[in-house]
């Protein structure tokens, strides 16, 4: 590890605690690699340093954030808990940095973004549901509200109750949207 890292990381950082790196360049160098490990420590590490390098020193992966969010996005298929719950905090950070630009993820397919917090918000631990929950409140805000109820309606016909249930929320939050504007 680097300098300015410690052994006993905190995967699971507020946003506003996020550090900038004193080796950016090092660390971005190495984040594909990170992202497609197998180990869950190693993952968890990447997916903290992409974070902070979103937040900090974007400049120097924008070429790359195309290549890098379908590994996010596979992260949120983990078995362990932990990666699970640093891919919701890293997409969290993608929707906090790319803002609106992160429709360029959502298009239906197994990848898409929506579609993977939609499920992680239906059926898994309540920790990580709750996180999830978020993640898709905040995702959507910045969402254009057809992209959101285009995908949504794909995913009508699930076979999970609470999946579906999940997706009449993002359509809700979507469609709130509009009302908002309207009003507004």
């Amino acid at each position: 590890m680097q300098g300015d890292e410690s052994h006993s990381l905190d995967f699971h950082v507020l946003s506003s605690d996020l550090q900038p790196f004193s080796n950016p360049s090092d660390v971005a160098t190495l984040l594909e690699r990170q992202l497609l490990s197998t180990n869950w420590q190693e993952l968890c590490e990447g997916l903290l340093q992409f974070r902070r390098i979103l937040k900090f020193h974007a400049f120097l992966i924008e070429e790359k954030v195309n290549q890098l969010v379908p590994h996010v996005v596979t992260c949120l298929t983990n078995l362990r808990s932990a990666v699970v719950k640093a891919a919701l905090l890293c997409i969290e950070e993608l929707v906090l940095s790319l803002k609106g630009d992160i429709n360029r993820f959502v298009d239906g397919s197994d990848s898409c973004i929506l579609l993977s917090v939609i499920n992680k918000s239906s059926f898994e631990k309540k920790f990580i549901m709750a996180q999830a929950h978020s993640v898709l409140g905040s995702l959507i805000a910045v969402l254009p509200t057809v992209n959101v109820v285009e995908v949504a309606l794909l995913l009508t016909s699930h076979i999970r109750p609470t999946f579906r249930a999940q997706v009449a929320f993002a359509m809700d939050l979507a469609l709130q949207k509009v009302d908002n504007i309207q009003v507004g």
